[in-house]
């Protein structure tokens, strides 16, 4: 027999798996049911562990401001592409909280992942989003446009000796790998004079051999113009060194401090 109501049990689970602290379970009855017991399986169940798989990384913002209505934001992390999420639950009637989740997804719209509200959440400029929610819990995500993540947030990826490259296949995939993913002490690839890919090396302050560095190259070269040819000369610098020119089209950047590298192009990872 379920001693908690049904209503109940997804506010349960996202406050079981949507958070930072404790030890996330499931219960065998609530996602399969229980035909003995005429138990039926949470339906939400499967979206939360997805969002828990998928979205709750990052900063934490807790808004337990209300003993009718709680809720908190994951502002996402670099690791993990499209992370980010806003809960909000309600035990009596519907509300609303003004939650802050990043300055990053300001314009950007949210939905809601148990789509009991229709209206979607615009980020403002300052980070902070109006959520609402039906009586009896709701749990938001990140949306971004469908066609947005696929040219924006999908890059290639390899790992490179334990570490993660990045690969752009467009030019806003390239700008969003420089301007949004990398950080100072990040390495940034591109061939010397040869239309290519951005390539980013996420650093996470650890020293980068130069075994890596080569690799790296390597695939930079497999991604340009000159994947067929050989002896490609690859640049290669800190991130800080890589800048954007206010007003310049997506993909366009300028760097100093850089070094040349020549290479086979290749995309084996040895």
């Amino acid at each position: 027999e379920s001693f908690v109501k049904e209503w109940f049990k997804p506010s349960a689970y996202a406050l079981i798996l949507l958070r930072d602290t404790g030890y996330p379970c499931v219960f065998y009855g609530d996602f399969y049911g229980i035909s003995n017991n005429n138990i039926g399986s949470v339906k939400e169940l499967k979206t939360l562990l997805d969002l828990r798989k998928e979205k709750a990384y990052g900063n934490l913002h807790d808004y337990f401001d209300n003993p009718n209505c709680i809720g908190w934001t994951f502002e996402g992390d670099e690791e993990h592409l499209k992370s980010g999420l806003a809960v909000v639950i309600s035990n009596k009637g519907d509300n609303e909280k003004r939650m802050y989740i990043g300055e990053k997804y300001a314009g950007e719209k949210f939905i809601d992942s148990m789509e009991k509200c229709t209206e979607e959440v615009i980020i403002d400029n300052e980070g902070f989003g109006n959520f609402k929610v039906k009586e009896k819990s709701n749990v938001k995500k990140n949306k971004v446009n469908k066609k947005k993540i696929h040219d924006e947030y999908e890059p290639i990826i390899y790992t490179v000796d334990g570490f993660t490259l990045y690969v752009g296949k467009n030019n806003k995939q390239n700008d969003y790998i420089t301007t949004k993913l990398g950080k100072n002490e990040d390495y940034w690839f591109h061939t010397k004079d040869i239309r290519g890919s951005h390539c980013l090396l996420k650093c996470n302050g650890k020293t980068v051999k130069e075994h890596t560095l080569v690799a790296c190259c390597q695939i930079a070269a497999f991604h340009s113009k000159a994947k067929l040819s050989s002896n490609v000369p690859v640049d290669y610098c800190f991130v800080r060194y890589v800048k954007k020119p206010n007003g310049s089209k997506p993909g366009m950047v300028i760097y100093t401090n850089n070094k040349t590298m020549n290479v086979n192009p290749t995309s084996k990872i040895i």
